[in-house]
């Protein structure tokens, strides 16, 4: 059985499916005392990752299997997620930097970049047929999530 301070879940790779997780998620970051700012942070990344996870490597295919692995160690909040989509790093994306006219701007990108500007560390596998996202978001003193 996890700790009080860790939260782990199998989901099936459904958008409905995610928002239960972030409740579910919300619910357990409150239960074990992680400030408001580091809980939307934490909320954010999730909903991002998992998104892409759903829409691009899954492409929309209902009860494709999501494993989602979170640990509170005093100031720092430790998150794995695992997808079974074909293998895919997106940690190899060129950085999209928010700017210019949004008329102008490609789709995508974006997402991640703020993803790693969140995190304190990152960093992608493939294992065991899996693709593996491992990252770390600081607390501050004051509650702040911060990224490196």
């Amino acid at each position: 059985m996890p700790s009080p301070h860790q939260f782990s879940k199998m989901m099936c790779s459904s958008l409905d499916e995610l928002s239960v997780l972030i409740e579910q998620v919300r619910d357990w970051g409150t239960s074990c005392a992680l400030p408001d700012r580091a809980l939307w942070t934490l909320c954010l990344i999730l909903d991002e990752l998992i998104t892409n996870s759903i829409v691009h490597g899954y492409r929309n295919a209902p009860d494709r299997p999501i494993e989602v692995a979170i640990e509170r160690d005093g100031g720092l909040i430790r998150l794995q997620l695992t997808d079974f989509a074909p293998a895919f790093n997106p940690l190899t994306l060129p950085a999209s930097l928010p700017g210019g006219d949004i008329e102008e701007r490609q789709i995508g990108g974006l997402g991640i970049h703020f993803v790693r500007k969140m995190s304190a560390s990152l960093d992608y596998d493939y294992v065991d047929a899996g693709n593996r996202i491992r990252l770390a978001i600081n607390i501050t003193p004051d509650g702040e999530a911060r990224g490196a």
